[in-house]
């Protein structure tokens, strides 16, 4: 491999690992929202009996449940859409 070849590999390795860095960065900043979002409901919604420490677990699993759900769906699609390969024509 050629010098250029091997700084042009490893320019693409440093993008894909920064890239990486900024999706899993990207992911902890919408938990902590989520998460503080479902706290704040929790605070605001006064239900006799139940503990705030429940009520934000119930909130919590109301919105993160059904969107992990999406994901995995859509994760799932895009799977079997790439198994097809591009000559399926769908």
């Amino acid at each position: 491999m050629r010098d250029d070849e091997r700084e042009a590999a490893e320019e693409r390795r440093r993008i894909i690992r920064r890239a990486g860095l900024y999706t899993w960065g990207l992911f902890a900043v919408t938990m902590f929202i989520a998460l503080g979002g479902a706290a704040l409901i929790a605070l605001l919604m006064r239900v006799p009996g139940v503990s705030f420490v429940k009520r934000w677990l119930v909130i919590s699993a109301l919105v993160l449940v059904p969107a992990s759900i999406l994901y995995l769906i859509q994760r799932y699609r895009e799977s079997r859409r790439a198994a097809r390969g591009p000559d399926s024509g769908g």
